[in-house]
């Protein structure tokens, strides 16, 4: 499956992401990411099939995630 994220705003004390998927219950990383990749926007063409949400996770200096639906 083909999915793009893109993030419109991001804390200013962020810089890294980690990439969960809920097909294996978020318990993996699936990929980092930077801020600059997400704010330009990250196009991955692998996501597998019956994923419905991607938890974004900062890695550094908070550990704020957000859950985005797969649609």
């Amino acid at each position: 499956m083909k999915v793009l994220l893109k993030a419109l705003r991001l804390g200013t004390n962020t810089s890294e992401f980690g990439l969960y998927l809920d097909s294996d219950g978020f318990s993996t990383l699936y990929k980092t990411v930077t801020k600059e990749e997400l704010i330009t926007g990250v196009l991955d063409e692998a996501i597998p099939d019956g994923t419905t949400i991607i938890r974004v996770t900062s890695t550094v200096d908070c550990t704020n995630s957000v859950d985005i639906p797969v649609t």
